[in-house]
């Protein structure tokens, strides 16, 4: 059996090779057009900034019309993690699946792995909490490979007098 128990505080004990949860099916299940679309896609408002409209007649039922609604927001929610690891990295774009998203699909999950959407989200800054970590330039010398910094660039030193 499983040990899904959470440890201290702001601790997750869960391993998920000691799991007899089939992962994939879960992953593909919140991670479907569907929730995606239905969960993350309304709840960061994409229909404020994207445009779609119905290619099925006005007869058509309903929830054929919301199903091609949510795929049109799962898409621009993919879209935007998408961009979010092409212009700032692996790291950030982690942080903001587990503090931006997956909050959001935390209902659809399996109660035992509910309340370690909270640790992580927790550990890695909140649901608030900033996406990229902002350092200062001279700390960045031996930085771990794969870390996203922001910093601004060196100044340039002005050249001495030839």
């Amino acid at each position: 059996m499983a040990s899904t128990e959470l440890g201290a505080p702001g601790e997750s004990r869960f391993n998920p090779q000691e799991s007899e949860m089939n992962y994939q099916t879960i992953v593909n299940s919140i991670l479907d057009s569907y929730p995606l679309g239905g969960q993350v896609g309304r709840a960061w408002n994409v229909d404020r900034v994207t445009r779609w409209i119905s290619a099925l007649p006005p007869n058509a039922p309903e929830t054929a019309k919301s199903s091609g609604k949510n795929a049109a927001r799962a898409a621009t929610v993919e879209a935007i993690v998408g961009f979010v690891f092409h212009q700032y990295g692996a790291t950030t774009a982690h942080r903001l699946f587990h503090t931006r998203i997956l909050p959001h699909l935390k209902p659809l999950l399996e109660p035992s792995l509910q309340p370690h959407v909270d640790v992580v989200c927790n550990r890695l800054g909140g649901l608030d909490g900033p996406l990229a970590e902002v350092v200062e330039a001279s700390s960045l010398q031996g930085s771990s490979a794969g870390s996203v910094h922001h910093a601004e660039p060196p100044k340039k030193r002005a050249s001495a007098a030839m």
